[in-house]
């Protein structure tokens, strides 16, 4: 801060004699009086103590030279205003409140806090080994599991719910039903089939066990032989002749067999009428003697031991008008019977009328 010094004394030229020349004043004097008072004032007019840049800023207000003069600042760059400011990779801390509507580029992994262990990782990628990672109280295991036709392994299904299980109609009781079945055993039906009874009551399915299962007729007017298939666990088989015939006078001849094929030795079988007898080592003869008679009757085989796949077989037919055939048999098998051959002795004559059949029990 400059103070203004005067220079002439303007008072002490008033006791000066008029004819003095110091009375006078001069043009000089006066201006030089001026430009020290302007000078001072000049200088007065100054903020003194100010830091340093803050001249410059206030003479040029730019953010630079704000910049400049301010100390302890943080960051660098534009002075920043309230409103929709544009920020440059700032470092926010913690702040009070905030909206971020509009944000993107957070990172899950290291930008939001607070997530339970495994979640960023499956907010990351969310597969269903990630998802189960992240919780704490699931069940089983594998994929995840979606509304429609999810395919669910060894589930335990509790009290379950549900219309059909595997295309199998379920029909839901009012208050609650049990269907059991044993432990490693298979419930089979191949057959439409109503099952009633009154409550407690046990049925044994061994008793039925015995009822006839009849196969499908065959006629015998044409070919050597007809063969009918047999379902494992037969004990009981009856060959029916309706009519039989043959081109000949060769007898007829039952073959019994198992998966490896008809056995065509080691019979023991006779047949007889009245009239005459016959026996055979490759199957269960029945005597038929002439191209004129005509077989109506059955041959009944009956497992005898079934460790040793041994049966024994019987017969009664009529084959004239006044003669009738009967006879038996026996024959082991190699393994379990499936399979019943109906054909001749000689190989040779052909069926040329009637029909025939077989019936079995398990």
């Amino acid at each position: 801060m400059t103070t203004y010094v005067k220079v002439t004394n303007f008072l002490a030229k008033d006791s000066l004699p008029l004819n003095d020349a110091g009375k006078y004043v001069k043009g000089s004097e006066i201006d030089t009086e001026f430009n020290n008072i302007a000078t001072a004032d000049a200088d007065n007019m100054k903020i003194s103590d100010m830091g340093s840049g803050v001249e410059t800023f206030l003479t040029t207000p730019s953010s630079t030279n704000l910049a400049a003069a301010v100390t302890g600042e943080t960051g660098s760059g534009a002075l920043v205003f309230a409103t929709s400011p544009t920020l440059v990779t700032p470092a926010l801390g913690t702040p009070a409140s905030g909206t971020l509507t509009n944000c993107t580029g957070l990172p899950v992994s290291t930008g939001v806090s607070g997530l339970g262990a495994n979640v960023a990782a499956f907010l990351a990628t969310p597969s269903s080994a990630n998802l189960a990672a992240a919780v704490t109280d699931e069940t089983g295991s594998g994929a995840l599991v979606l509304a429609t036709s999810p395919t669910l392994v060894t589930p335990v299904l509790g009290v379950a719910t549900a219309t059909s299980v595997n295309k199998l109609a379920i029909t839901a009781p009012a208050t609650g039903s049990t269907l059991a079945i044993a432990d490693g055993k298979t419930l089979t039906v191949s057959n439409t089939m109503t099952l009633t009874g009154t409550d407690s009551t046990s049925y044994d399915l061994d008793s039925f066990a015995d009822s006839v299962n009849l196969l499908t007729a065959v006629a015998t007017t044409s070919g050597t032989s007809k063969d009918f298939n047999i379902p494992s666990g037969a004990k009981e088989i009856t060959i029916s002749f309706s009519g039989v015939s043959l081109s000949g006078t060769s007898d007829l001849l039952v073959q019994i067999g198992d998966a490896g094929g008809f056995e065509t030795t080691g019979y023991v079988s006779s047949t007889a009428t009245a009239t005459g007898d016959n026996s055979s080592t490759a199957g269960f003869v029945l005597r038929l003697a002439s191209a004129t008679n005509v077989a109506y009757g059955h041959m009944h085989l009956s497992l005898v031991d079934a460790a040793a796949f041994e049966w024994v077989s019987s017969h009664s037919a009529r084959i004239a008008a006044t003669t009738c055939t009967t006879g038996g048999g026996n024959k082991a098998l190699s393994a379990e019977l499936t399979q019943v051959r109906i054909t001749t002795v000689n190989g040779t004559d052909t069926f040329d009328a009637g029909k025939a059949n077989v019936s079995y029990k398990l």
